[in-house]
């Protein structure tokens, strides 16, 4: 299950052009910049499973939304978050640190819910997801405060 979580960010108009011609939107991510994209690595289940814990209201994960008519990138559909996800996200991100994720944390959770990477045995290893955190809510409130959207999928 090595997979990572991607993201690009799209303005509202680029969006609109994606959902019209996904072939144009593949194409786009190809050859996107990367500042517009954002990589969760192989960071991305413990932070699935540490939001999950405190009821995040965004699937950042998985996206929200189908791309209709859209082919598979890398190792699955891609899926999208409009502008108003996309800022309930950051602003809900915005109020929350690492320290609040982890509070009362035990790492044999994550190696119960057999969250990958298979490394919470391991001493402080609840600190290794923190830079994609940060990297996330960083991207997140960018793209919010611009007013556009994210097109999530699986690498």
């Amino acid at each position: 299950m090595s997979l990572t979580v991607e993201y690009l960010r799209l303005t509202p108009a680029e969006l609109a052009h994606a959902l019209a011609d996904p072939a144009w939107a593949e194409d786009f991510m190809l050859d996107s910049p990367r500042s517009r994209r954002f990589s969760k690595y192989k960071a991305w289940d413990a932070l699935r499973f540490l939001l999950a814990r405190v009821d995040f209201p965004v699937d950042l994960f998985r996206g929200e939304c189908e791309m209709p008519g859209a082919e598979p990138w890398f190792s699955g559909l891609p899926r999208y978050l409009p502008p108003d996800r996309v800022a309930l996200a950051a602003a809900t991100l915005a109020g929350t640190t690492y320290a609040d994720l982890i509070a009362e944390v035990d790492p044999a959770e994550l190696d119960a819910a057999e969250v990958y990477p298979p490394i919470w045995h391991r001493p402080d290893q609840l600190y290794w997801p923190r830079e994609w955190f940060d990297g996330l809510r960083t991207f997140l409130l960018a793209t919010a405060e611009s007013g556009d959207a994210i097109v999530v999928w699986r690498g």
